[in-house]
């Protein structure tokens, strides 16, 4: 299905808004230059003045060199991740084997939803403990699926209420990786590249749950991100695969999620990556125990026929083959904020996502109870 050029630059509006690192770099260089050269004239001119416009160079020499460290690390990492030769795994890509397909897949209704329009929290939000998430019900294991190029819906995803409702797990991005695993990248070290790798990671991860406090977050996002946990959370697991094994991690974790988050956020026919999880989600998982993300700016008829394009192709062994007609819910999350920021002698207006807790607490909450009813105990 093609998309029109309208449809196109609407459901990617949100990827204008991303933290995009080489963009950050420009301004900062620009800043540079722009307070380098008044500290020179300054200084020159005998005026302490030039004082503050050296701080003023230096911090952006500062953030400039940050941004420009960050982005040629993410190309190393992406780089050593598709290295065959420094796997020391020495693995083989492995593609799925064409299954056929189911021969009359039930109906399928997408509901688009905002977050208020799902019930109202079960019971009042509590502490999350080893046992007992911040509605009372048992921690979930949460895979989370996103766009890579999307860096911003994955910031208000964490800083929104998922992780009070379990432990996400995600595959990791190369922008995310930090300085000191970027180093394990060149030797292969890093990445995980086949199964019992893959199970090290998950018996390696963090299972105690962040205490109510302010934490920062980091190998999750293209930068460390802040959250404010008011009744504690659970630690996120993002496990960074070789480029030959990704797609059998991506199977794996469906197959120990309870629940499965899709962020269609920015998603367009360009995107092969989550083309595929988009379908072998719809053959592997209940579609009960999934539950989409769109933005406020998605094209949902876009949305609406590619789940429906992908969900007509299902395997004829997908849990979702047999029974009546199914609905999936598509959460609309995050907003769009337009705010002033001043750059040098003028104000411009700008625009980034913001996340509402509360908002995305009773859509967590409405999924879990509804993966819960799900027949299936998880996927197939």
């Amino acid at each position: 299905m093609a998309m029109g050029l309208f449809s196109d630059r609407r459901q990617r509006k949100v990827l204008h808004l991303s933290e995009r690192r080489g963009t950050h770099a420009v301004g900062w260089f620009v800043m540079l230059l722009l307070f380098g050269a008044l500290a020179i004239g300054a200084a020159g001119a005998g005026e302490d003045v030039g004082l503050v416009y050296g701080g003023l160079a230096l911090f952006a020499l500062v953030r400039w060199m940050n941004d420009v460290s960050r982005t040629s690390r993410a190309k190393k990492v992406e780089k050593a991740s598709q290295d065959r030769s420094r796997n020391r795994h020495a693995t083989t890509r492995r593609a799925v084997a064409a299954e056929p397909r189911a021969a009359d897949p039930p109906k399928l209704n997408v509901q688009f939803l905002k977050p208020r329009q799902f019930p109202s929290l079960p019971k009042r939000a509590r502490r999350v403990k080893d046992t007992s998430n911040v509605i009372g019900r048992p921690p979930l294991d949460i895979a989370y699926f996103r766009m890579f190029a999307n860096p911003g819906r994955a910031r208000t995803f964490l800083e929104s209420a998922w992780r009070e409702f379990g432990y996400v797990h995600l595959l990791q991005s190369a922008s995310a990786v930090s300085r000191a695993d970027a180093r394990k990248a060149r030797t292969g070290e890093l990445f995980v590249a086949d199964d019992s790798g893959f199970a090290d990671a998950l018996r390696r991860a963090e299972r105690k749950p962040l205490r109510p406090a302010k934490h920062r977050l980091a190998g999750v996002a293209s930068h460390d991100v802040k959250v404010r946990d008011p009744f504690g959370a659970y630690p996120v697991l993002a496990i960074p695969c070789h480029v030959d094994f990704w797609r059998r991690a991506a199977d794996l974790l469906l197959g120990r999620a309870d629940l499965v988050v899709l962020d269609l956020s920015g998603f367009t026919e360009r995107n092969a990556g989550t083309a595929y999880e988009v379908q072998r989600i719809i053959d592997l998982v209940p579609i009960e125990r999934v539950v989409l993300l769109c933005d406020p700016k998605s094209d949902r008829r876009f949305l609406q026929t590619t789940i429906e394009s992908s969900w007509s192709r299902m395997s004829a062994r997908s849990p979702n083959a047999s029974g009546g007609k199914r609905q999936v819910r598509c959460g609309i999350t995050d907003r769009f904020q337009t705010y002033a920021v001043k750059r040098g002698n003028q104000v411009v207006g700008t625009q980034e996502l913001r996340s509402n807790r509360k908002e995305s607490r009773r859509l967590a909450a409405a999924a879990q109870l509804a993966a819960e009813a799900a027949p299936h105990a998880r996927a197939s």
